[in-house]
């Protein structure tokens, strides 16, 4: 009986309706050939109470209205079938009573039945959501832990053999630098798109507006990805009207406009092609990116923008990732009040991702002409000089040997005194004796932490190094840890993993300050 009603059931629109109410009729034929079966033994007496149960069956497997109409033929059946005078439609007398007593009942019976049917479907949906989540969870954690492995594997593998002796052939020793921090980068975007996610799930993504060229920002993203893409021979052609304004995140746009672009390069073959266009469209500007690569599923389509999602997360797969770029690209967008879609005629035919957003949050001026590509190898950055730090002192503040080790090795480079201790404790002493220009701290340790440091170092007698400039750099990298490091007395804030450049103009531009006020 269950195989036959769901079989039943699963009919599609528009003959499902049908199906349900066909289904109540047979339940009510049922109810009344087992009345006939019991009719010598009881028969007059308690005519509707096989229809009871008739109307509780069909509520639940045929909806409310299967409900309602089993109750209407229930109480017409056991008016005709079993309630004297026989065989006549209208009752007499008391018989109403009897017939409006069975459909009140019946329908409180289909009102609450059907409140649990519709709770049971609601549990069944919530349940099947948890189920999907919890693989979908299983999933990225394995695709997590291999794309972390596999770049940590190719760094220690690279290390050992520097490591091996001063005997390492010149050329080899500049490809194993090269592949160390080619993988290091790969492990700290992959680290990037988790805590941006973490931020976007939790509300905590904030944006800080400007006016931004949208031009530059995409030549930005373009220049950032023309290495990988000329390794496989990719054409990128940019169409960027100038002077295209908007109020954004300089910063975020950048990243919406590289992860469409890193993916691009990612799904395209050799030799294939890549045009990116910026155009006003009425009421909006288009951020367009459209490749010659391996499409996208018309299945897949509706699902690509689902944080954890990938058209292939078997470990057969030939593209490496973790399914997070394009969720973060669609929340960014959201956040800027636009919308990304992507289109794709099938397999093998190409993808175009377009991103938009509104008229309200631009002011666009277009003088007809076109920004050029953007040429290979143009720094976007300034570095320091080699000499920029000489005479600057600077005191690293770090439980970690290795990242002593690191800070004192970048800073020295650069030709800044460099004195290194392992705890807050140390580093007071330090401090008193030393003297030094700028302070960078670690902020989690062992015993006291960087926090405790710095409001201890602030505490001090102006003659002792309470107004040092003092850099927090950690591991912690959200944006509330940002804001706690400079409420704390920090007057900069840097997440590991640094470069050494960012590190020593950061050192460089709180020298210059001097000891001005904390602000």
């Amino acid at each position: 009986m269950p195989l036959a009603v769901n079989s039943l059931l699963r009919l599609q629109a528009p003959h499902r309706r049908i199906s349900r109410y066909l289904l109540a009729l047979v339940i009510v034929a049922v109810a009344t050939l087992l009345r006939v079966a019991v009719d010598p033994l009881i028969h007059d007496q308690i005519p509707y109470f096989m229809y009871v149960a008739a109307v509780v069956l069909a509520t639940w497997f045929c909806g409310f209205g299967g409900g309602i109409l089993s109750t209407i033929t229930a109480a017409l059946a056991g008016n005709y079938f079993f309630v004297a005078p026989r065989y006549e439609l209208i009752p007499h007398g008391e018989d109403w009573i009897a017939m409006a007593m069975f459909a009140a009942v019946t329908l409180g019976l289909v009102w609450q039945v059907g409140r649990w049917r519709r709770a049971e479907r609601v549990l069944r949906a919530l349940h099947a959501d948890a189920e999907r989540m919890d693989r979908l969870k299983d999933e990225f954690l394995a695709t997590l832990s291999h794309e972390l492995r596999t770049p940590l594997n190719a760094i220690l593998g690279w290390a050992h053999i520097l490591d091996s002796g001063p005997d390492v052939d010149p050329a080899l020793r500049k490809e194993a630098t090269r592949t160390i921090v080619r993988n290091a980068q790969a492990q700290s975007r992959l680290i990037n798109d988790v805590l941006d996610l973490s931020r976007i799930i939790s509300g905590k993504m904030q944006l800080t507006l400007a006016t931004v060229d949208v031009a530059s920002v995409v030549s930005a993203a373009i220049q950032t990805v023309h290495p990988a893409a000329r390794a496989k021979g990719i054409e990128i052609h940019a169409t960027l009207p100038r002077h295209v304004m908007m109020a954004g995140d300089a910063d975020r746009l950048q990243q919406i406009a590289w992860n469409l672009l890193s993916n691009a390069v990612k799904f395209t073959p050799e030799q294939g092609r890549i045009h990116v266009g910026v155009q006003t469209k009425g009421s909006s500007v288009a951020l367009t990116v459209s490749d010659t690569g391996i499409g996208i599923e018309p299945s897949f389509l509706p699902h690509l923008f689902e944080r954890f999602r990938q058209a292939d997360s078997s470990t057969t797969r030939q593209h490496s990732g973790l399914g997070l770029g394009l969720a973060v690209v669609r929340h960014l967008a959201e956040l800027h009040g636009g919308t990304v879609r992507a289109e794709s005629p099938g397999l093998n035919r190409g993808a175009t991702f377009t991103v938009t957003f509104p008229i309200g949050a631009i002011a666009a001026e277009e003088d007809g002409g076109s920004r050029p590509q953007p040429e290979e190898g143009v720094a976007t950055v300034a570095h320091p000089e080699r000499s920029r730090l000489i005479g600057i002192r600077v005191l690293v503040v770090d439980d970690e040997p290795d990242t002593r080790e690191l800070v004192h090795a970048a800073l020295a480079e650069f030709g800044a005194s460099v004195r290194t201790v392992a705890s807050a404790q140390e580093a007071m002493g330090a401090l008193h004796d030393w003297k030094p220009d700028v302070l960078v701290a670690d902020i989690g340790m062992p015993v006291e932490d960087g926090y405790s440091l710095i409001k201890r170092v602030r505490a001090l007698p102006a003659n002792e190094c309470a107004s040092i400039p003092a850099v927090a750099l950690t591991g912690y990298a959200q944006h509330a840890d940002r804001t706690r490091a400079l409420a704390s007395g920090y007057q900069e804030h840097l997440a590991k993993p640094v470069s050494p450049h960012d590190l020593a103009l950061a050192v460089e531009t709180l020298a210059a300050k001097g000891r001005s006020p904390i602000r």
